[in-house]
Parts: structure tokens; sequence; C-alpha cells
């Protein structure tokens, strides 16, 4: 599950740096995911090796942090986070360290980390150093944290939100210590900025077992009065009941909030950092829900609705309310609404054989909103089969429309 070349470039850096004397090794995420056999995405090396002596050591180099003793290492175009062995110290923000110290103990770095399954680290030739049992947590499926909870929360509160997340990226419970930590401690979060907070809830409702990390944050009582989460109480209580392992990130989101009140759904979108574009998807997604909320085939829906909503937003709202109604996913609906669309003359109403143009020569008419309806009608009169989308008839099917007015 590991990209081969990803590992050989790792491993030569691995074998540069301890060829210059220093000890290096693969170390955090990456080494979970390798004892888990999951997919190995990047992998971040740690070292005894000074920052500037990193940069000596190779051609093409960023000084991504060197004031927290990390650099960048390009090699074969693929970057490599390279970091010194260092403590910490002082965390007057609850986010990050006010200092770091370098040290030459890998024990001792790893001891900074945050839970057991990331504070593993793996040599060139697969020895895995794990001085905290993480390995143990892995087989158990249980989140904990390195040393007391409290102390690492306090250091860095985001951590009480990256256990929630775990939760739903890898299906596994948070330690009972560890939960009771963040119950107590969850205020802390006020602190962090919010574009941090949206970036772990965005991994969470993109994990495989997101249902899963959704009840961890009810159980964590961070959405009982963290905003913005404090206003989606009963949308995490609904969405965290369904499997959403056949949905998109869109329709995840819709799903967690078409059972939270409207004024409530939109104080949660706004109190997040997202994009635009992706608020704008949830929010028609919820449109759509709100207007079609019995559908769950797609020979229900109405033709001329369906060529409106188009093949994509008629799939998400047939999953979707398919969820909510029968508690399953009928894994062909997308088959489905292609084979409805299939029979239909049209598929969406820019099909029309006929334009706003032709309207206007058909009525010798001036251009105004009526054009828009005037298609509108017409898409609608074609896909109920009234009128054949052929520009004769359509003529002929506009004058006397036309007339009967």
């Amino acid at each position: 599950m590991i990209d081969m070349k990803l590992m050989r470039t790792a491993k030569r850096i691995l074998e540069k740096l301890e060829s210059h004397g220093y000890e290096a090794y693969m170390v955090g995420g990456c080494v979970r995911d390798f004892l888990l056999k999951l997919p190995v995405q990047d992998i971040d090396i740690c070292t005894s090796a000074r920052p500037e002596q990193v940069m000596n050591m190779f051609e093409r180099t960023v000084p991504t942090g060197l004031k927290h003793g990390t650099v960048t290492v390009v090699e074969a175009g693929i970057p490599f986070e390279v970091t010194t062995f260092r403590t910490e110290q002082g965390y007057s923000d609850y986010r990050r360290p006010d200092w770091v110290h370098f040290v030459d103990s890998l024990r001792q770095d790893l001891s900074r980390r945050d839970f057991t399954i990331n504070a593993m680290a793996m040599d060139r030739f697969g020895r895995i150093y794990d001085y905290f049992d993480g390995q143990r947590d892995l087989k158990r499926k249980v989140i904990r944290t390195v040393g007391e909870p409290e102390d690492r929360f306090e250091e860095d509160a985001l951590r009480m939100f990256r256990a929630v997340h775990f939760s739903g990226q890898l299906g596994f419970s948070v330690e009972p210590e560890v939960l009771n930590a963040i119950q107590n401690q969850r205020q802390l979060l006020e602190k962090v900025a919010r574009e941090r907070i949206t970036q772990e809830f965005q991994k969470l409702m993109q994990a495989p077992f997101v249902e899963h990390g959704l009840r961890t944050l009810i159980s964590s009582r961070i959405a009982t009065d963290i905003p913005p989460f404090c206003y989606i109480q009963e949308g995490l209580n609904e969405a965290s009941r369904y499997s959403m392992q056949g949905l998109t990130e869109p329709e995840r989101w819709a799903l967690l909030l078409c059972h939270v009140p409207g004024e409530h759904r939109m104080q949660f979108l706004r109190g997040l950092r997202l994009t635009k574009k992706f608020v704008k998807k949830v929010k028609r997604l919820l449109d759509i829900l709100d207007s079609y909320e019995s559908i769950v085939q797609a020979e229900q829906i109405p033709a001329y609705d369906l060529i409106c909503l188009g093949e994509e937003d008629a799939v998400s709202l047939l999953k979707l309310n398919q969820l909510r109604f029968t508690q399953s996913l009928d894994i062909n609906v997308e088959q489905q609404v292609k084979a409805v669309l299939k029979q239909l003359p049209i598929r969406h109403p820019q099909e029309l054989c006929v334009n706003g143009k032709d309207l206007q020569t058909f009525l010798n008419r001036p251009p105004g909103p009526w054009i828009q309806k005037a298609l509108n009608r017409l898409a609608k009169a074609v896909v109920e089969g009234k009128v054949a989308n052929d520009p004769e008839q359509i003529r002929a099917y506009v004058m006397e429309d036309e007339h009967d007015e």
C-alpha cells in the first residue's frame, strides 16, 4: 500500500543523513499507516542533523520552518519534510510552542508528539522504534495520548479535534481518559484559529468511518457549546446513525445539515472557513432535499424537474433520501437516473432546438424576461410529450399558445 518510488527515495535520504554521521528515521503518520497497511501519501523524516546541516547536504531544499527545525528536501521531484529532533516548551497560544530546543535523542523527540499511534519511527531497514506502545494501541484500535492528555491538550488545543478526526479516519475509539480530558478542556478550542478547526472537520467529513467520528464528536461534548458546532447538534445525532461510505463529501455535509433548522445551517456554514463554491454546492443539495423530501426512486421525479435538476443532483437527491427514509443505499441509483433520462426527448432545458431569438422571430416581440419563462414552458411541454423537439412543431405550438392567450 505504499508507493515504492516514495519509499526508495525516503530511504536514500535516510542513508545520506546516516553517511554523514547522523541518525535519521521515517516518523509519524507514515509509520502508522505503513503498519496498518493503509496508503502512504507522504513521508516525514526526523534526524539528529541540524537544519543548516540538512540544507548543506542536499541540493534542493526549502527552509520551510527553520525556527522549528524543519527543512523540506526535494528528491526525485518529491518533497520530504526533514525535522531535527527537538523538545518544545511554552504554549501561550495553546497551539504552537514558544520555543524549541534541538536534542540528539529520538525518544525525546517522539515524547513531544500527540498520540501514541503517531509517535513511532522506522529506520531504512524497517525496524520500528516504539517507546510508547503505539503498536499495541493500533491492535487495540485505541487513540491514546503520549503522556497525560491534559498536558498534550494544553500544549496544543487542536489535538482534541485531531483525536476526533483520527477516530473517523481509522475507526478507532478514543481512550476514556483522553475523552474525559477533551470534555473538561474543550473550551480551549475557542483559542484555536477557526481555519485550523475547519481543516480538521473537513478531514473528518472525508474520512472512511465518518459516522464513527461524528459519534466521537458528540461524546466529546465539543458540539455542546463550542461554536459553530453547537448549532448542529440535531444534525450530528441524526447523521451519525447512517453509513456514509457511498456518499460524496458535499452529500455528507447535506445529510448532516438537512436535520438542522435553516437559520442554524447558515450559522454553522458561516462559522467555518469554507470556499464559496463548496458552500453553494451544499446549499443547493439542501434546497433540493427540502423540495423533494419523499422521493426515493428516479421514476418518482417529475420529468421536467429531473432535467432541471440534472443527473448529478438527481443522483444525490435519491442517495440521500434513500439513506434517510429506507436506511439503505441502492448501488444502481446512478444507472437508474441515466435510464430515465435516456427515455426523455431532452435531458436538459438547453437541448431545446429553439432559443430566445427564435421565439422573438416567431412572435415578433422584443427581448425581455418573457423569453426565459417561455423557454421553460416549452422544455416542460417537450418532456411531457405535448410537442416534439422540432423547430416547425414548436413554432406551431408557440403560435397556438400565443393565440389562446
